[in-house]
């Protein structure tokens, strides 16, 4: 070995990386969420633009469903403030725990 390739192994053995990187780990983690949230948001923004393509194509039959019996006004709009109401976090998190007191 040459005095320059000993030279060059000894200022390379000298730095040895740190044991933990906090900043590293930290921005693994941030990358790690942002990606998460595009998935979410892209699978969230798909659904919405199916739905109302469902609805659009469907508008007039379901204004003639719904117009032909008030009843089934109310019923659609129950059902639609359920599926508001369950989609939140903090209704899922209160159903989750009453389900694990009530069948414990």
């Amino acid at each position: 070995m040459t005095e320059l390739e000993s030279r060059l192994r000894a200022a390379l053995g000298t730095e040895t990386p740190p044991a933990r990187d906090a900043l590293f780990r930290l921005e693994v983690l941030v990358r790690r969420e942002r990606g998460r949230f595009r998935r979410q948001l892209a699978l969230i923004v798909s659904a919405v633009f199916a739905a109302a393509g469902l609805v659009g194509l469907n508008a007039q039959a379901l204004g003639a469903w719904v117009g032909a019996d008030p009843a089934r006004f109310v019923v659609v709009a129950a059902l639609a403030v359920a599926a508001v109401l369950a989609a939140l976090p903090g209704v899922r998190t209160f159903a989750r725990r009453l389900e694990r007191w009530s069948f414990a």
